[in-house]
C-alpha cells in the first residue's frame, strides 16, 4: 500500500511538471505568434510605403524638368508637398521635397565652371505610417537633369542653418518658409540636414521669406513680421538677392520645466501661556494653576506640570525656551523639554534629564526633522507652607515656508525680439500668472533663457529671497524650482545677494548697512540672500560685507527705494 501511495505521488508530480512545460511552450508559441502577425503586417504596410513613394517618382519622371517642383516650394510646380491617403487599411503621410542640387562634376560654389550651381533637380519622397505607436518611414530619393545644357536659374540661394545653444550643428529640424509675395506664392517645409543646414539654390529674388525653425521636444526660433507693435523686429523677415546667399541663422535646444512655488517668508514665532487658566496644561499633578500663577497646591510639597506640545505646521527651527518664576528659599523648579512623552535625551539637549534652573534654553541644535513637536514641563519643590511660582513660559521657533496661493506674477525672459515704437526692446518671453491654491505654478516646454520674476502683489508683499536669485537662468532641457519668499510689504527695502568671483552664492556673510549713523545688520541665508524691510528711502547708504576666506568687500552711494536690489561680489 504504501509502495502504491508513492507511485501515485510520482504520477500527479510528473503531471504538474508535464502541464507547465506545455505552458511554457504554448506560451512561447503565441509570443512567436504575435510577433510573426506584427512582422507580416509591418512588411505588408512596408510594400503599401514602397509603392505609394514609388508612384510618386514615376510621376515626377513623367514631367518635363521645368516642371518638377512643388506646390508653395523651391523650385515651385503642381506636385503637393503632402498627401494623406488611406490604403489596405493603413493611414500614410506621402511627402515631396524637390530643391536645386549643385553636382560636384564640374566644381561647387564659388569653384563652380561655369557660374551655375542649379545643376539639377533632386526629388526626395518621404512615406510615413503609425505601427501600433512607433512611427515607420521610407525615403525614395531621385535626380533629375535638365535635357540639354545647364543655364542660369533666376534668383538667388537660401541657407538656412540651425544649431543648439552651443552652437553644434541640429540635423532633422523642421524649417517652414513662407512667402507671400513671390509668384507663385512660397509655403514649404524641409528638414535640416547633417550639418544643420537647409539650403534651397533658386529662391525667387524677393523680400519677405518668413522662417520658423523647430524640432519635437525643442524650442522654436523663427523671423517676425513688423506691425504697430514690433515696428522693428529682429530677426525681420528674410530678402533674396539676384545672384546672392541669404544666409541666417537659427538657435534651438531642448525645452525645460520651471515651477514656481510662491511662500511666506520665515518668521519667528512663538507659543506661550501665562496661566490666566489651564487651557494650555497637559498634565499637572500637585499643582494649583490660574489667575496668571503656577504654584504648589496648599499643602502639598512636589508637584510637576506639563504643556500642551507644540508643532508648527510649517517648522523651519527651534530657537529657545524661556520663563519667569519665582523660587523663594528653600524651593526649586527644574525644566524639561519633552517629545510626546519622552524626555529630549542629553546627547541632543544636554542637561535636560537633571533638568535646568537658568532662562533661557538654546532649542537650536534641536534637529526639527527628528522633534517636530516639543512641550515644556516643570518639577516643582518646596514645603506645605512655601512654593516657587511659575508666571509665564514659552518656545519660540521659526516657522515657514508657508505656501501663499494665488499669487500674481510677471515672468520675463532676456531674449528679445526687436523694438517697439518706444525703442523698447520687446521680450520674447513675458507672461502674468499666479500661483495656484497650493502656491505653485508649473511651465513646461520652457525655452532656453534668462528669466526675471516680478511679483505683482506690490502693495501686499516685498521679495524677500528667491532661490536661485532673480534673473535665474535654465539651461537646455533642465528642470527649475524657483522659490519665492515674500514678506509683508513695506514702504521700502533693499534685498542683497552675495556670490563669489566664481559665480557661487555664499551664505553666512556679514552685512553691515549704514546711513549716517543709522546701521542695520543681516547675515546672508542659504541661498546667499538677507533682506533689509523697512528701512527709510535714500541714496547715501553704505555696506559693508565679510565673511571668512574672502576680501572684506565696502560700497558706498547705494540708493534704497520699493523693492531695491544689490548684487555683491566677494574676491578670495
Amino acid at each position: 500500500m504504501q509502495r502504491s501511495a508513492r507511485a501515485r505521488g510520482v504520477t500527479l508530480i510528473d503531471t504538474l511538471i508535464g502541464i507547465a512545460l506545455m505552458l511554457v511552450v504554448f506560451a512561447g508559441i503565441s509570443e512567436v505568434f504575435v510577433i510573426s502577425i506584427d512582422v507580416v503586417t509591418n512588411a505588408k504596410a512596408r510594400i503599401g510605403a514602397l509603392a505609394l513613394a514609388n508612384d510618386r517618382m514615376e510621376y515626377l519622371r513623367s514631367l518635363a524638368y521645368l516642371s518638377v517642383g512643388t506646390e508653395g516650394g523651391i523650385p515651385a510646380g503642381n506636385v503637393p508637398q503632402d498627401e494623406t491617403i488611406e490604403l489596405n487599411g493603413v493611414t500614410y503621410l506621402r511627402h515631396a521635397f524637390i530643391r536645386y542640387v549643385d553636382l560636384p562634376q564640374d566644381g561647387t560654389g564659388a569653384a563652380d565652371e561655369n557660374g551655375i550651381t542649379e545643376d539639377a533637380k533632386q526629388a526626395e519622397v518621404t512615406v510615413s505610417w503609425d505601427d501600433h505607436g512607433r512611427a515607420r518611414s521610407m525615403t525614395l530619393t531621385s535626380l533629375f537633369a535638365p535635357p540639354g545644357m545647364e543655364s542660369t536659374v533666376p534668383g538667388g540661394t537660401l541657407e538656412i542653418v540651425i544649431t543648439d545653444a552651443s552652437s553644434t550643428p541640429l540635423p532633422g529640424a523642421s524649417v517652414h518658409i513662407v512667402n507671400a509675395s513671390t509668384t507663385p506664392a512660397i509655403d514649404l517645409v524641409a528638414a535640416s540636414d547633417a550639418d544643420g543646414e537647409v539650403e534651397l539654390p533658386g529662391a525667387p529674388a524677393s523680400s519677405g521669406y518668413d522662417i520658423t525653425v523647430a524640432k519635437d521636444g525643442y524650442s522654436s526660433a523663427q523671423t517676425y513680421a513688423a506691425s504697430a507693435a514690433l515696428p522693428n523686429p529682429s530677426p525681420g523677415a528674410l530678402t533674396v538677392a539676384q545672384g546672392k546667399t541669404t544666409s541666417a541663422t537659427f538657435v534651438i535646444d531642448r525645452t525645460g520645466t520651471l515651477t514656481i512655488h510662491t511662500y511666506k517668508q520665515i518668521a519667528a514665532e512663538s507659543w506661550e501661556d501665562s496661566f490666566a487658566d489651564d487651557s494650555g496644561v497637559a498634565t499637572s499633578s500637585g499643582m494649583a494653576i490660574g489667575d496668571g500663577v503656577v504654584t504648589l497646591a496648599s499643602g502639598t510639597a512636589a508637584g510637576s506640570l506639563t504643556a500642551k506640545a507644540v508643532a508648527p505646521a510649517h517648522l523651519a527651527g527651534w530657537t529657545s525656551a524661556s520663563w519667569e518664576d519665582t523660587q523663594p528659599a528653600g524651593t526649586a523648579i527644574r525644566y524639561h523639554l519633552y517629545a510626546g512623552s519622552t524626555l529630549v535625551p542629553d546627547s541632543v539637549l544636554p542637561g535636560n534629564v537633571s533638568g535646568f534652573a537658568a532662562s533661557p534654553i538654546d532649542l537650536s541644535g534641536i534637529a526639527t526633522s527628528t522633534y517636530p513637536s516639543l512641550a515644556l514641563a516643570a518639577d516643582f519643590t518646596g514645603s506645605t507652607t512655601t512654593s516657587p511660582s511659575l508666571t509665564h513660559w514659552q518656545i519660540a521657533y521659526e516657522e515657514g515656508p508657508d505656501p501663499l496661493p494665488d499669487i500674481g506674477y510677471t515672468l520675463t525672459g532676456e531674449k528679445t525680439i526687436g523694438l517697439d515704437a518706444d525703442g523698447a526692446a520687446v521680450a520674447k518671453y513675458s507672461r502674468s500668472a499666479a500661483t495656484d491654491a497650493a502656491g505653485t505654478d508649473e511651465l513646461d516646454q520652457m525655452e532656453f533663457d534668462t528669466y526675471d520674476l516680478a511679483v505683482t502683489a506690490t502693495g501686499t508683499y516685498d521679495v524677500a529671497e528667491s532661490c536661485p536669485p532673480t534673473p535665474f537662468a535654465l539651461t537646455p532641457g533642465a528642470a527649475l524650482d524657483a522659490a519665492v519668499y515674500l514678506a509683508d510689504h513695506t514702504a521700502d527695502s533693499l534685498l542683497v545677494d552675495v556670490r563669489g568671483s566664481s559665480g557661487v552664492l555664499l551664505p553666512g556673510v556679514a552685512l553691515t548697512l549704514t546711513q549716517g549713523a543709522s546701521q542695520w545688520t543681516a547675515t546672508t541665508d542659504s541661498c546667499g540672500q538677507a533682506f533689509f524691510p523697512g528701512i527709510p528711502a535714500g541714496s547715501a547708504y553704505g555696506i559693508v560685507a565679510a565673511a571668512s576666506g574672502y576680501q572684506q568687500y565696502t560700497e558706498s552711494g547705494i540708493t534704497v527705494g520699493s523693492g531695491s536690489r544689490l548684487s555683491i561680489v566677494l574676491s578670495q
